[in-house]
């Protein structure tokens, strides 16, 4: 979640978001009369929306049901916008991000970067400046966590408005106030959201009836009850380990942790000789539901209160399997989804039996875990259902702008994991034949790295084209 502070300042900005009409579409580019019209084609990337709740909303709502039923897209380890949006989108040029999160340990430099108001528009996060169009600036952010529901409905019309106002064949728009929605309201919110979207999209097309959508969302929201942060006992278990919790690693024994905002998921880095004691001492607190480390050549180290296991992962004809080996535990719930344990398993075959399990496709999340960012952790932990990992002052905060947390993402649970694809294009077919997509296959799947259907910021850097989206 972003930082509390930033909800207490939004609150004190509510009511101030204009909400224009829906315009009308430019004069359509110029084509052979003999030429059939080829359809613009809108991508609305929607924070942190759940796979069941978008179930529930297109089983309500006609405009939505035009799409067909939702598919899963099974989002990244750790659950995040950041790392969704890169795995998601790198077939199509977008950049690796520096961190985690806009708050990371910058391994370079050797501390603690960015996280505030000021660094948000100095440290490049690609994904931010990959979209034609989205909500800029910290403090209109911080509105829309104030009222994200009245926020998301502005997003949907001003972001509508900037497409049928361009004449780009593809339009890439991203819809931030949801993960608002999310924090604050829960998966139940998101039916009401989606409808406010669908009778947004019907408006557009008595204006522009020909163009195609894909909906889609980088990770779903878990919890339900108040959220208890385990922060402190992590901290705890980490000093009773003979490590010290630290700003920078200065010297052996040093563990640095990178709180952002409340989240189901955590991040520490530690010196390598120090990494087995660390990943071990926290993956068995109660309240985290696994932490994760590299150990050796394409292997992981993983730990949960239960016990540990070892993941090794390899290159066989051109084709990814996985070796899972139990010692008193069952971190990645492989024995559970009926796999071998110590019998190397082709990636497809995992995917498969694990994607309906309560930790979908968790071998190859945990391996890309360390390789998504620029600046990898040491140990990549993910809480238990029911917790959730943040500052003190960031918790304290948020109960006195909003109340106790319910709700968050983060973790490599179903519920934080689980996003949705729709669309009406014309593969999708192809997409709703299968049970569940990777992020990472969605661009290929839906055929958006086809010239036509790439992102602007794209071919601009390609042709040196410019975009002419208003803003």
């Amino acid at each position: 979640m972003r930082s509390a502070v930033v909800v207490l300042a939004g609150s004190l900005l509510a009511g101030c978001i204009s909400v224009p009409a829906i315009l009308a579409p430019p004069d359509a580019p110029s084509q052979d009369a003999n030429d059939p019209p080829v359809p613009r084609t809108l991508i609305i990337a929607l924070d942190a929306v759940p796979f069941e709740s978008a179930v529930k909303a297109f089983a309500e709502s006609p405009e939505l049901a035009r799409f067909g039923d939702p598919v899963p897209v099974v989002s990244t380890f750790p659950s995040s916008t950041t790392l969704a949006f890169t795995e998601m989108f790198r077939p199509v040029g977008l950049g690796t991000p520096p961190g985690y999160e806009a708050k990371f340990y910058d391994a370079s430099v050797g501390r603690i970067r960015g996280g505030g108001l000021m660094s948000y528009g100095k440290i490049e996060f690609s994904w931010r400046e990959f979209f034609d169009w989205k909500t800029d600036g910290a403090l209109r952010k911080a509105v829309g966590y104030a009222r994200p529901r009245a926020f998301s409905r502005a997003e949907f019309r001003r972001g509508i408005n900037a497409f049928l106002s361009s004449d780009q064949q593809a339009f890439y728009l991203y819809v931030g106030s949801t993960d608002g929605v999310a924090h604050l309201a829960g998966p139940e919110a998101f039916v009401e959201v989606l409808t406010d979207l669908a009778a947004v999209l019907e408006e557009a097309r008595r204006s522009q009836p020909s163009f195609r959508t894909v909906l889609l969302s980088d990770h779903g929201v878990g919890g339900g009850e108040p959220l208890r942060n385990v922060r402190a006992p992590v901290i705890d278990a980490a000093r009773a380990a003979g490590l010290r919790s630290a700003g920078a690693l200065e010297r052996p024994g040093d563990i640095v942790f990178v709180p952002f905002g409340l989240l189901s998921s955590f991040v520490a880095f530690t010196d390598p000789d120090d990494t087995h004691r660390a990943v071990r001492a926290l993956g068995r607190v109660a309240g985290v539901g696994l932490c994760a480390a590299p150990e050796g050549t394409d292997g992981f180290l993983l730990v949960d209160p239960e016990g540990e296991a070892r993941l090794e992962r390899r290159s066989n004809a051109g084709r990814i399997e996985w070796r899972y080996t139990p010692d008193g535990g069952d971190p990645l719930l492989w024995l559970a989804a009926g796999l071998s344990a110590n019998a190397w398993t082709e990636d497809s075959v995992v995917f498969e039996s694990t994607v309906s399990g309560a930790r979908p496709d968790g071998p190859r999340r945990v391996a890309e875990a360390f390789e998504l960012v620029r600046n990898p952790a040491t140990i990549v932990c993910s809480t238990a259902p029911g917790f959730m990992y943040g500052a003190a002052l960031t918790e304290f905060s948020g109960r006195v702008g909003v109340g106790r947390l319910r709700w968050t993402h983060g973790a490599l649970e179903r519920d934080d994991t689980l996003g949705f694809v729709a669309t009406d294009l014309p593969k999708a077919e192809a997409l709703r034949l299968r049970p569940a997509v990777r992020a990472s296959e969605l661009v290929e799947i839906l055929g958006l790295d086809e010239p036509s259907l790439q992102p602007s910021k794209l071919r601009q850097q390609l042709t040196g084209e410019a975009s002419e989206a208003p803003p």
